[in-house]
């Protein structure tokens, strides 16, 4: 048997099994043996108009119906090593002895086998939901908070080191530049104002203050604390002109069950211990570099330029006559005109 249906008699659902029998080793063998009957209560034989009752030992009803699903003939209580046919029919119904009579089955009326898939149907779905299309969502909103992450990072490391570049260096103005780069993160770009404010008023510039300040005191308490976010100054070259700023940050997962399997996976595939403190907490930890430039000397001033003495005649290179385009012995005057001609005029 391939699946087990419901019975549908002229469209009303009855509380009765059918077994479809579609393979050719349960067409051909049919209730047999006759001794026990199987877990369904009626059974359907598809593309069927002959049967036969080899083997069996109680009489059984046997109701033909054509494409359509009308009855075309009930052979009631065909006992055993009997055959049953209906040219007309295009399907063969076979159930208990008085199953028939029971029902009320006679020809013109319409038998149907109806699947049982509106509750496994929700059932199926609420499974697969829960088990692939949350977790995949979630799955696909942490990484795409992540890969924000990592830019936002990125461009505050680029800020930290121009900040060590041109001004301070020190592990304090590093973390505070960091802090101020980081700020997105922390800040949410949609704060509410308060009721009745527009977007013009006071009202909603303190709001907007009090956001940002509340941002910026989150940003300065993740990139203060070393063990969520670690800085390194390595120099390059021995006269430390070129350093490499490298931050590592611990950002906190919000994804409940994702943050879970990432923390465990990467926990496997790392040995730095501060990645592995970092997932511990189930935070992922980011890195990002930048190359610091450091200037060899001070800047002088523009006073501070030497002067540059003035070039000398001799020293300009010499400028050659202009040619003659006519070709011609005109001398040489400009555009072939010869200068006495100009003092006689």
């Amino acid at each position: 048997m391939e699946r087990v249906c419901l019975l549908d008699i002229d469209g009303r659902p009855q509380d009765i099994s059918v077994g479809v029998a579609s393979r050719w080793w349960s067409r051909t063998r049919g209730l047999w043996p006759g001794d026990r009957w199987p877990s369904f209560d009626i059974l359907q034989i598809p593309r069927c108009a002959a049967v036969h009752t080899f083997g069996m030992r109680v009489p059984i009803d046997v109701v033909f119906s054509d494409a359509d699903g009308r009855v075309t003939s009930v052979r009631s209580a065909l006992d055993p090593w009997r055959i049953a046919t209906d040219r007309s029919a295009c399907c063969t119904w076979e159930m208990r002895a008085g199953s028939a009579e029971g029902l009320g089955l006679r020809r013109g009326m319409r038998l149907r086998a109806v699947e049982r898939s509106r509750g496994a149907t929700a059932v199926e779905f609420l499974i697969a939901a829960v088990l692939v299309v949350i977790p995949l969502c979630f799955a696909v909103v942490e990484i795409a908070q992540l890969a924000t992450a990592r830019h936002v990072l990125q461009h505050a490391v680029n800020e930290a080191a121009r900040q060590a570049s041109v001004a301070d260096g020190s592990d304090f103005a590093l973390r505070r530049s960091l802090g101020l780069g980081m700020l997105p993160l922390f800040a949410p770009l949609d704060a509410g104002l308060p009721f009745g404010a527009r977007p013009d008023t006071a009202a909603a510039d303190r709001s907007s203050a009090t956001v940002g300040l509340e941002g910026l005191a989150r940003a300065y308490a993740e990139t203060f604390r070393p063990d969520l976010t670690a800085v390194e100054l390595e120099a390059l070259d021995p006269q430390a002109r070129v350093q490499r700023l490298r931050v590592r940050y611990c950002r906190e997962m919000h994804m409940p069950l994702v943050r879970e399997a990432i923390a465990m996976l990467q926990r496997l595939g790392t040995a730095s211990p501060f990645d592995q403190v970092c997932l511990a907490r189930e935070r992922m930890p980011l890195e990002a570099w930048a190359l610091v430039l450091r200037r060899s000397g001070p800047i002088r001033g523009a006073g501070d330029l030497p002067e540059l003495p003035p070039p000398r005649v001799g020293d300009l290179p010499a400028i050659p006559p202009p040619s003659d385009p006519g070709g011609g012995g005109g001398g040489g005057g400009r555009d072939g005109v010869d200068e006495g001609d100009i003092m006689d005029r």
